[in-house]
């Protein structure tokens, strides 16, 4: 795809409808990745009392539905009651866990991406995603210093380009966003509340939902 150059103009995430129904948006819960600095699987980390993928995919199920998880094996997650699949091309990071879903989910247009590991997702902050969804654009995202790839709403159409990504190597989220038309949100304030869990002192109980 040829960069760009026009981008939509920065919204805010905070102003959407908490009370606005579920959306028929298949959710995807990227947890392909090896949690080496973790020393455990992090999607498995019990934080208030149940797995945090758990509490995340029950999170996202009220904002957008269904919810499946990609990993790098089929059924990895089967034993939590999560439906998963596994990463079409293994070891490719969040870009070959979006291609997975960008597959599994086609012909549905949209779906909604967010990593296992990103801990105090509000309703909100994805209802917002959803909302920037306008015609000419193929990805709503969030954006401070850089891109928020891995909590974003994607367009279906973008399957054979990050494939093409994919095959070749090219796994950088922030070139793939700077590189496609995308509606590029401003976080809301709270968004400084998010935690991207990489060691298990990051998160102290409780944690706040909703």
């Amino acid at each position: 795809m040829e960069p760009l150059e026009r981008r939509p103009p920065g919204r805010s995430g905070g102003d959407c409808d908490e009370r606005a129904p579920v959306e028929s948006v298949p959710a995807y819960v990227l947890a392909g990745g090896r949690s080496r600095r973790f020393g455990s699987d992090k999607a498995r980390f019990v934080i208030r009392r149940e797995p945090q993928i758990v509490g995340l995919a029950r999170t996202v199920a009220t904002v957008a539905s269904p919810v499946r998880v990609v990993a790098r094996e089929p059924g990895a997650y089967r034993d939590l009651g999560l439906e998963t699949i596994a990463d079409p091309i293994p070891d490719r990071g969040p870009m070959g866990g979006l291609l997975g879903a960008l597959e599994d989910a086609s012909p549905a247009p949209w779906i909604l991406c967010v990593a296992c590991d990103l801990v105090g997702v509000r309703p909100r902050w994805v209802r917002a995603l959803l909302a920037a969804r306008d015609p000419g654009v193929v990805a709503s995202v969030y954006r401070t210093d850089r891109y928020h790839p891995v909590l974003a709403a994607y367009h279906t159409d973008l399957r054979r380009e990050v494939r093409r990504r994919v095959v070749a190597g090219r796994l950088t989220m922030q070139r793939l966003l700077d590189e496609i038309p995308a509606a590029v949100l401003t976080p809301p304030p709270d968004f400084s509340k998010l935690v991207n869990l990489n060691h298990p002192g990051e998160v102290r109980p409780p944690m706040p939902r909703g």
